[in-house]
């Protein structure tokens, strides 16, 4: 008997139960280590586009041809800041500026 979901079978529930309030919830409560695990399989599957350096244009991009929610839910939770937030931006630093506390300072 299998107990264990795989990779390919978190992501696929995911994307088939397309409501991003599944993605929160994924966020809020699975380890860092399988949302990252998750984040990188979606992200070769083309589901998740990271163009760099990032750019304005770039990231207009990224966002129109993303399919997933993770990547929002990731920056949702980094940008309120809470401790969760902060564990987020240590497990995916290209998102680290999704808090505007300290994205706007970067430009003072």
């Amino acid at each position: 008997m299998k107990n264990e979901i795989s990779i390919e079978e978190y992501s696929t529930h995911l994307q088939q139960s397309k409501n991003c309030k599944v993605y929160e919830w994924f966020v809020q409560s699975a380890p860092l280590s399988l949302i990252r695990n998750v984040f990188e399989y979606q992200k070769r599957l083309g589901l998740i586009f990271l163009t760099e350096p990032k750019t304005m244009d770039s990231v207009k991009k990224d966002v129109k041809q993303t399919k997933s929610d993770l990547p929002l839910s990731i920056m949702t939770f980094i940008a309120l800041g809470d401790e969760l937030g902060a564990e987020l931006e240590v497990v995916f630093p290209e998102y680290r500026g999704a808090n505007p506390k300290y994205s706007f300072n970067n430009y003072e």
